[in-house]
């Protein structure tokens, strides 16, 4: 039996933020966009071999992240998502729970290195197999 990289599509507007996450996730492979747009024609390409996705709330439009949530649970996606946010988590993490499945918040104030941990308890470790 072969081993499996698990993977993540971290959505956001700043590469420096997309850079910065892409350093804690070293065993899975990550697919990266740079837009909702980008976003979800990289989630429609690889949706079968995406475990994860981490998105930012706040790209190109203020609120855009849930429209984005909004198109993947359209297209049928399951997969557990990650928004990420600095900006008033309360409001967000409560308009977050009413949209279907495995939706965690956030907020970008906090220590970046809690996002591994939530990460690999929705998605699994980056690795499996033997």
């Amino acid at each position: 039996m072969t081993e499996t990289k698990k993977t993540i599509l971290i959505i956001d507007d700043h590469e420096a933020v997309r850079a910065n996450l892409k350093r804690f996730f070293g065993s899975y492979n990550i697919i990266e966009a740079d837009s909702k747009e980008d976003g979800l024609r990289k989630y429609d390409e690889h949706r079968k071999s995406i475990d994860l996705v981490i998105t930012d709330c706040d790209m190109e439009q203020p609120e855009i992240g849930f429209d984005l949530i909004s198109d993947i649970r359209t297209r049928g996606g399951k997969i557990p998502i990650i928004m990420l946010s600095g900006g008033n988590p309360e409001e967000k993490k409560a308009r977050l729970a009413t949209y279907s499945g495995d939706n965690v918040f956030v907020n970008k104030a906090m220590s970046v290195g809690i996002i591994p941990i939530v990460a690999e308890k929705l998605a699994g470790p980056g690795i499996t197999g033997p």
